[in-house]
């Protein structure tokens, strides 16, 4: 380890080491965003052999210690080297500094004497490597020295500390203080766009000592990121190579970097310095926001204190049942739990755990078991994608999405994954058929208000919960680069503060805006969607619920039920297919759709439009009514139509998914097809919906073989319980762990991808398991004993 440090700083001297090389660079308005090409052109580490005029080096094995001896005269281990204290551990760290400042001294005195405390021109004869990015634009980084710029007094000497250091501390910490800033990225021309420097290192410079520091003379680093305006809320990636694939939602990290200053510097001072620097350019500075290693200050606002509250009651409730559960346990005095505390009991942290993982291993027909295994499936098919769409962040080689993704048809599973929400509408409509027709014939009519009650908070009391979480708490969960996104304008704080309603109400659906966030939680228009299916269901079941008001037989109303459902499910096909053709939209979401305007729209009038989503859900509420309608035998199939039907619904699912493969294609996109849009837009979900149908009929009936032992296995069962509240946490904590806590860019690979997901499901776990507790578990239990189920009729 120690040879491997010692051979990367005698790499970093032998770029510093003098010579009177010069550099091709464009003094004036150099951005290491938009000219980060020019390191590129005609540059090499100054003091380094040229191969087109000296290559006596090249081919002679010569060790990068010798090579630095012969260039520089530097040696590790000289009396130049060496003012470490003897026998400190600090040794080699202080050899290195030593040994770096003996090269730099010079160029710094050079370029102290030449500018004085003004701003100037950068010398010609600097080298672009990382430290001397210094001397090449240090006004992008540090506020200026200028005082009539910047009047903090204070900062203006920390900065002129930096840039003419007298002590070996000051030298020490200019040059981490510089290490730690974000230089030209590394991989420019392979899509990385993303330079956030070294965070950690620059928030654990300290010059002096904890007592000195709030002294003249001392002070810590303070890490900045800054937000070059490029007048445009949405980065093209045209620009590196892939076109149309957009960044939306936040603003761009095209023009982000971070850099570190003196603690004693305002946000202002670097904010008014940059202006002043981009100036000439015509260009400004659209965010600054610093952050030291200091806690962050709790504010203590009216809504925190009430989710503090709310919490430590949800905590108290958990708690305390479980202690009442367990005596009641001990001493056997079980009638008590039908008196008042059972009101308490439904919140028993015990009882609700067993509930939440006891697996059922006894045979019941009535449940539809194969349902276990397709929801956590399906919940894991949706985290996925979204793991992807995170890339787009946080990935340091969005090239690389051209080769991984073109021509390989096995992608389309996570660029065409939108069938994984169908399959959820699917079985939404399935169960809601199935459980509404178990019930009128239970009791014998239905309650619309315990129908529609009961739905409502079953799902919206865990959202409530949950925004409330992320209006309070969100921010306090960042580190890092972008902490800062936490709390500003496009944060889940800000848009759970402002449109938490939007969710808990169940319009969410009706708010698009382009690329700006409108919601709390983004995966709430699915909700939105299936409870405003759930509203119109006693509509569309009606000729099945009270067909006996008009006085005639039963098989006659179910054929007349089956062509009103076939009506409905005629007008939900027919619709999104001439809107799409109306409006020449696309047959789906196209990840590289050059036309920004009308994905928008398709997103806005047909994929979170419920009359344009209802198809799955029909396709399901169909297979309800069959189950009903034939509980008590099972249908016989031939064993020639079990495998037609297998095969039909394999090769349907199968068009679905990868139907649209010529339109996923990076860099080649054919352009949208009149008669494709129609045909696929208007088909495909209730294609994808009649393909599941199949599935779960066959697995209900018998016909399922190992599928249905798949997905039917019991071990499935506390996953699926839990798949509601992870699918509402999911999304919320990629945010949070890939763009809040994000430090480095990562390297893009499937294996990366699936291991994120991982650990993003494992985490979600967790927390739909508190989330549960608090929510789902008790209202359920508290359902029973408010909401009275009428008993069934004599």
């Amino acid at each position: 380890m120690i040879l491997l440090k010692i051979n990367i700083i005698c790499l970093l001297l032998l770029a510093l080491s003098d010579t009177n090389t010069s550099y091709l660079l464009e003094d004036q308005g150099y951005n290491p965003y938009t000219h980060g090409a020019l390191l590129f052109q005609n540059v090499r580490p100054r003091g380094y052999p040229d191969p087109r005029k000296d290559n006596k080096d090249v081919g002679q094995g010569l060790h990068p210690t010798g090579i630095l001896e012969k260039h520089s005269g530097i040696r590790l281990g000289s009396p130049e080297g060496q003012r470490g204290t003897k026998g400190s551990d600090k040794g080699l760290r202080s050899d290195v500094v030593s040994s770096l400042g003996s090269v730099l001294k010079g160029h710094w005195s050079n370029l102290g004497s030449k500018t004085g405390t003004q701003d100037s021109k950068v010398p010609t004869n600097i080298g672009p490597w990382d430290l001397l990015l210094f001397v090449m634009r240090a006004d992008l980084y540090l506020p200026s020295r200028n005082r009539t710029i910047v009047k903090n007094e204070q900062c203006v000497e920390d900065v002129k500390a930096i840039y003419e250091p007298q002590t070996d501390e000051q030298w020490s910490v200019a040059f981490q203080m510089i290490d730690s800033w974000g230089k030209v990225p590394d991989g420019l021309f392979g899509g990385n766009t993303l330079a956030p420097g070294a965070f950690d290192e620059c928030v654990s410079l300290r010059l002096g000592t904890n007592a000195t520091i709030s002294k003249a003379g001392g002070y810590k680093g303070k890490y900045c990121t800054l937000h070059l305006q490029n007048g445009a809320k949405n980065v093209n990636l045209t620009e590196v190579g892939i076109p149309g694939l957009m960044v939306s939602g936040y603003p761009s990290f095209y023009s982000f970097y971070g850099t570190c200053i003196p603690s004693s510097c305002t946000r202002d001072d670097l904010l008014i310095s940059l202006n002043v620097a981009l100036a000439k350019n015509n260009k400004s500075v659209g965010s600054v926001q610093c952050q030291t290693d200091e806690p962050q200050p709790v504010e203590y606002t009216p809504g925190l204190i009430f989710m503090i509250c709310l919490l430590s009651l949800f905590g108290t409730l958990l708690l305390v049942g479980a202690a009442v559960d367990t005596w009641i346990d001990f001493t056997g005095k079980g009638e008590m739990r039908q008196g008042p505390l059972k009101y308490l009991l439904a919140f028993s942290l015990t009882t609700n755990l067993q509930k939440m993982f006891n697996i059922n291993t006894a045979e019941n027909k009535e449940a539809i078991t194969c349902l276990y295994g397709m929801r956590v499936l399906s919940m894991t098919w949706v985290v996925w994608c979204h793991q992807y769409s995170i890339s787009l962040f946080i990935d340091g080689d969005k090239l690389s999405y051209v080769d991984v993704f073109n021509g390989h048809w096995l992608t389309q599973i996570i660029l065409n994954g939108y069938p994984s929400v169908d399959s959820f509408f699917f079985m939404s409509g399935l169960l809601v058929a199935y459980g509404v027709l178990r019930e009128k014939k239970r009791t014998g009519k239905i309650n619309l208000f315990v129908f529609y009650v009961h739905r409502y908070i079953r799902l919206a009391v865990p959202i409530l919960i949950l925004c409330g979480f992320l209006a309070t708490f969100s921010e306090y969960l960042a580190y890092g680069p972008f902490a800062s996104f936490a709390k500003g304008p496009y944060s889940l704080r800000d848009a759970c503060q402002k449109y938490w309603w939007r969710d808990a109400f169940f319009i969410s659906n009706f708010y698009i805006n382009e690329g700006t966030p409108v919601l709390c939680l983004d995966v709430c228009w699915y909700t939105a969607v299936d409870f405003q299916l759930f509203l119109i269901a006693p509509l569309i079941l009606f000729p099945f619920l009270w067909g006996e008001w008009f006085q005639a037989d039963r098989r006659k109303l179910n054929k007349v039920g089956m062509v009103w459902l076939g009506v409905v499910v005629f007008f939900s096909t027919f619709i999104p297919g001439i809107i799409t053709g109306l409006d020449k939209l696309p047959p789906t979401s196209i990840m590289s759709s050059p036309d920004q305007e009308k994905g928008f729209k398709y997103i806005k009038e047909v994929y979170q439009a419920t009359h344009c989503r209802a198809q799955p859900y029909l396709a399901g509420m169909v297979l309800g009514i069959l189950f009903r309608s034939d509980s008590k035998r099972k249908l016989k199939l031939e064993t020639w139509q079990v495998i037609l039907g297998w095969l039909l619904a394999t090769a349907t699912g199968l068009a679905v998914v990868f139907g649209m493969y010529d339109y996923n294609q990076f860099n080649q996109y054919p352009g949208y097809n009149w008669a494709d849009s129609i045909f696929y837009g208007s088909l495909h979900r209730l294609a994808w919906g009649l393909a599941l149908a199949w599935v779960v009929f066959a697995c209900h009936y018998g016909y399922g073989g190992a599928v249905n032992g798949f997905l039917s296995h019991p071990s499935w069962q506390p996953l699926s319980r839990l798949t509601y509240c992870m699918f509402l946490v999911a999304l919320p904590l990629q945010t949070i762990l890939f763009l809040y806590c994000f430090f480095y860019p990562s390297h893009f690979s499937h294996l990366d991808k699936v291991l994120q997901t991982v650990g993003v499901l494992f985490i979600s776990g967790i927390g739909a398991v508190l989330l549960s507790l608090c929510s789902e578990a008790p209202v359920m239990s508290l359902e029973k004993f408010l909401l009275r189920r009428d008993k069934v009729k004599s």
